[in-house]
């Protein structure tokens, strides 16, 4: 019974805003981590891939608009929009994939400092991942120029 609530929940969820906010909260739990964050954070970037992968596979290609559209209203002066097409779906896995790949490379050349690094790359790749999927130009003015 309740592996089927969270199949059902799972199935119902915002994949788009999960995978946006995995990331975020993800990045921000890694400033407090002292012990094994290498492998860690390697950990989160192939959860996030995975992520990408199943949004992937629940995009309907049948539909010519925007899917998986989440508005966020709480802002009093703009309305936080995002939501994805055919064309950034495939960025957005593409950017997930060739950051992977380039963690990978640079896993055994870079000695001092490899906990702010890869803080670095996750943060570059959330900054990356918000300029593909948000719908509204005052949060894309915001991501594209943090790039």
């Amino acid at each position: 019974m309740r592996i089927k609530i969270i199949l059902e929940y799972l199935i119902n969820i915002n994949m788009l805003l999960l995978l946006f906010s995995f990331s975020i909260l993800t990045t921000f739990s890694f400033f407090f981590i002292k012990k094994n964050i290498e492998k860690k954070i390697l950990g989160s970037f192939f959860i996030i891939f995975a992520i990408s992968i199943i949004l992937w596979f629940q995009y309907d290609t049948n539909f010519y608009e925007y899917q998986f559209i989440y508005t966020w209203t709480s802002l009093n002066f703009n309305h936080y929009k995002i939501g994805i097409d055919s064309l950034s779906l495939f960025f957005i896995i593409l950017t997930i994939f060739i950051i992977i790949i380039s963690i990978l490379i640079s896993w055994s050349s870079i000695k001092k400092n490899i906990k702010y690094f890869l803080i670095t790359f996750l943060i570059l790749e959330n900054v990356l991942v918000g300029v593909f999927i948000v719908l509204d130009i005052f949060f894309f003015y915001i991501t594209f120029e943090t790039c």
